[in-house]
């Protein structure tokens, strides 16, 4: 269970959308190319409103407007990370120095940023230590939100593993019981099928 987890790779962009005049129709792609999470918390948008998602322009449009529709600037965001990113550009010097916000199609996320079973996001690199500082990674509100989903993960897990082995048991059971018993015990696995796949399901929306 690795939630919130920084990619340990660079991306390579699969999605060929076409090209739109509004950026904001590159928004379902960016969700699929993406993993449908924000690129710079991790925040899955199976958790929240849709809304709360936008397209972020890596270099800003207002600094950058030949950039504003091309696809290989745009990454999907939560607002609030989009917001807080803002204008920043860093100049070349902020650049050596490490004062720049990494994306994961030009870096290893996972050299710079990383979460931490704690809920935490830690700092892996200068870059890292400045991206969360700018974005706010660590925030109280934040940091208490990734802890209850990381709980909530945790306790799905250990419900499913407990369905699982009830499960199996039933099974056994199945092939040596009386006819009015292997009713009752089909019902019982009946049920104990439905109660996993509820969990299953919470699993999913909690980006398991």
């Amino acid at each position: 269970m690795k939630p919130f987890h920084y990619p340990e790779n660079v991306h390579t962009r699969t999605q060929k959308p076409l090209q739109y005049n509004n950026y904001k129709k590159y928004k379902p792609y960016l969700r699929e190319e993406f993993g449908k999470a924000c690129i710079y918390c991790r925040k899955p948008d199976s958790l929240g409103d849709l809304d709360a998602f936008g397209v972020d322009h890596y270099r800003p449009k207002k600094k950058y407007p030949n950039l504003e529709t091309d696809y290989s600037n745009l990454f999907y965001s939560c607002n609030t990370c989009n917001r807080r990113k803002g204008e920043f550009w860093p100049t070349h010097t902020q650049v050596s120095n490490g004062q720049f916000v990494p994306n994961p199609c030009d870096y290893v996320m996972h050299q710079h940023l990383r979460s931490e079973p704690n809920g935490t996001v830690a700092a892996h690199s200068p870059a890292g230590t400045w991206t969360i500082d700018l974005l706010r990674l660590n925030e109280e509100e934040r940091l208490n939100f990734r802890r209850a989903i990381i709980a909530a993960l945790e306790h799905a897990i250990s419900l499913e593993r407990k369905l699982i082995n009830t499960l199996a048991q039933i099974d056994l059971k199945l092939g040596s019981v009386s006819a009015k018993n292997r009713d009752k015990l089909l019902s019982m696995k009946k049920e104990h099928k439905n109660k996993l796949e509820d969990v299953r399901n919470n699993l999913r929306t909690l980006g398991a």
